[in-house]
């Protein structure tokens, strides 16, 4: 198992529950299973991300072991861009249906324009 697999999930979950819980008096509406449900979708994300870069690599190492060098540098930047903008799409999804569509709608908010959270 690699270690990234158990230094991530414990870097998110200890760093969102103590930045939860050192904010409560500055933000006294702040609910905990909302900030915990954004914290389990990233963490979802990151290692989804990690195991198809692993995946990624595995599938190209396989393509030079037999060869096809032509379509191993084909490959691995068309699947590495794949990668990218299928985990920046997963965190736009998941904080659009889980923080903005739990907060009221305002006029004039330009929260729709998800800043996703990426851990490169």
């Amino acid at each position: 198992l690699p270690l990234v697999c158990i230094g991530l999930p414990c870097l998110y979950l200890s760093g969102g529950a103590l930045q939860y819980v050192r904010t409560r008096s500055k933000h006294p509406t702040r609910r905990f299973l909302p900030c915990l449900l954004w914290t389990l979708a990233n963490v979802v994300g990151t290692l989804g991300v990690v195991f198809f870069a692993g995946t990624v690599v595995v599938s190209y190492g396989l393509l030079l072991a037999i060869e096809w060098k032509f379509f191993a540098a084909l490959f691995l930047p068309c699947s590495t861009a794949v990668l990218e903008i299928g985990g920046v799409v997963f965190t736009q999804l998941a904080y659009t249906g889980l923080v903005i569509e739990q907060r009221p709608h305002v006029p004039g908010d330009i929260s729709l324009a998800a800043m996703p959270y990426m851990l490169t």
